[in-house]
């Protein structure tokens, strides 16, 4: 019986011709050029193969695991990722803006430009992860750890940071404007020319942090927290 690939409404959108299990499927799809938007993976297992550029917008990847997989330039955008696995993975230049990676883990992984605008973040493991140049642009990171992450000069405009954990994190030159850091931790963070704003730090736990040379301060804070 052939292996099929279905989109989220049951619709066939690739039938393959040698795999015989639908995760070998996924692979002799990308490797046949054929667009994955929309597909029903849950739970798809990638393991470390390369996969440069798939196509996967809109795709129900619910618990994938992508640990170690090459995913460079791939396509993630409003795509199904609560609770992946993108562990050690290269996630360079990926797109996932308004992807759902809910408590998601991406540590030590490369996420070097990789576009989050607008992705729902909530809960995400960022440990170890190389973020330069990525773009976090009204991104939900609601009680996601990016404790001592760098985030040197990144673009966190408008981003949510509610109960956040940063500690530690090199927020130098970052773009935090409008960012919510409501009950947040920036404990001991690194804070040059950071530009906060019109930010909201309400009730965010500051102690260590020294905003002395960050920009644009909320009026009703000291430049700096002891510890």
């Amino acid at each position: 019986m052939a292996v099929t690939i279905k989109n989220t409404k049951g619709k066939v959108i690739f039938t393959a011709k040698k795999s015989e299990y639908q995760n070998d499927a996924v692979y002799e799809a990308h490797a046949a050029g054929v667009d994955l938007r929309g597909a029903d993976l849950l739970r798809f297992f990638a393991g470390s193969r390369e996969l440069k550029g798939i196509k996967l917008a809109q795709a129900n990847l619910e618990d994938a695991n992508f640990q170690g997989a090459v995913l460079a330039e791939a396509d993630f955008s409003e795509a199904n990722l609560a609770g992946a696995n993108f562990l050690r993975a290269n996630l360079q230049g990926a797109n996932l803006s308004k992807a759902n990676l809910s408590w998601a883990n991406l540590m030590d992984g490369n996420l070097r430009g990789a576009n989050f605008e607008r992705a729902i973040l909530t809960g995400v493991e960022f440990g170890a992860a190389y973020l330069f140049e990525a773009n976090f642009h009204l991104a939900i990171l609601a009680e996601a750890n990016l404790r001592g992450c760098d985030l040197r000069g990144l673009d966190f405009r408008g981003v949510d940071f509610v109960g956040a954990d940063l500690q530690g994190a090199d927020l130098r030159g970052a773009d935090l404007s409008q960012a919510s850091f409501i009950g947040a931790n920036l404990r001991e963070t690194r804070l040059a020319d950071a530009d906060f704003g019109q930010a909201n730090l309400k009730e965010a736990y500051l102690w260590g942090a020294d905003l002395e040379e960050a920009k644009n301060v909320p009026p009703e804070f000291p430049t700096r927290f002891e510890s």
